[in-house]
């Protein structure tokens, strides 16, 4: 299911890049279409990313893969080729609907005077866009993948991971304009990193918080060590 809403949403947006009278003389409002388009892609990323570890925490297998002969390598691995047989295939489509509009013969907005095109509209329609586009539509889905399994894993309410996956890395972010990508950098550096460790630990660190310590057992002696 998964699958065919990611074609769904790419296809409706080929059409939608594909009539005409949708965006007549303005191709210059494809870019917001395009970024709209691509946060949902990034939204869906977010859940599959996010919906293993918390499916298999909520049911109890997480347990038994983890006393299984499976690495961490293995668990990432395959979450990584589950995501890359989901999306890669409808982002490349949607990157290449993207150069089509760029490439496209419809007129751009006039500039008075013949002077050259401002940087900002360049980035919205010619191919110095496609560039900015393809680095943070990438950018943003590793560091939603890498967080989100890292969020999915720690959480003591996992259900949240994935709401709390789209705030911090997808919301927040937007704020910083271009810097943007800093962010992707750090949350992916840190989820490489924590991802690293015993999964063991990353599952069982908040229980083992909440045990009681043990006491010492010399400390119940006396001074003198006698009973």
């Amino acid at each position: 299911m998964l699958r065919w809403l990611v074609w769904a949403i790419v296809i409706v947006w080929a059409v939608v890049v594909c009539d005409g009278r949708v965006w007549p003389s303005q191709p210059i409002l494809r870019y917001p279409g395009a970024k709209t388009v691509a946060f949902l892609l990034k939204m869906l990323v977010a859940f599959q990313a996010c919906r293993f570890f918390v499916e298999t925490r909520r049911n109890g297998s997480l347990e038994l893969l983890l006393c299984s002969p499976l690495r961490n390598a293995d668990l990432i691995k395959a979450q990584w080729r589950a995501l890359r047989r989901s999306f890669l295939w409808p982002l490349v489509v949607f990157l290449l609907l993207r150069v089509a509009t760029v490439m496209s013969p419809l007129p751009l907005a006039p500039f008075s005077r013949g002077e050259p095109p401002a940087v900002g509209h360049l980035m919205e329609t010619g191919f110095l866009g496609i560039f900015f586009l393809t680095i943070s539509l990438f950018a943003d889905i590793l560091a939603v993948g890498w967080f989100g399994m890292w969020l999915a894993l720690t959480m003591k309410r996992p259900a949240l991971a994935p709401a709390l996956t789209i705030l911090f890395v997808l919301v927040l972010p937007a704020c910083l304009y271009r810097f943007d990508l800093v962010a992707d950098i750090l949350f992916v550096s840190w989820g490489t990193t924590q991802l690293q460790q015993d999964f063991r630990w990353l599952v069982l660190g908040p229980v083992q918080q909440a045990l009681p310590v043990p006491v010492d057992e010399a400390q119940t002696l006396p001074e003198n060590g006698t009973a």
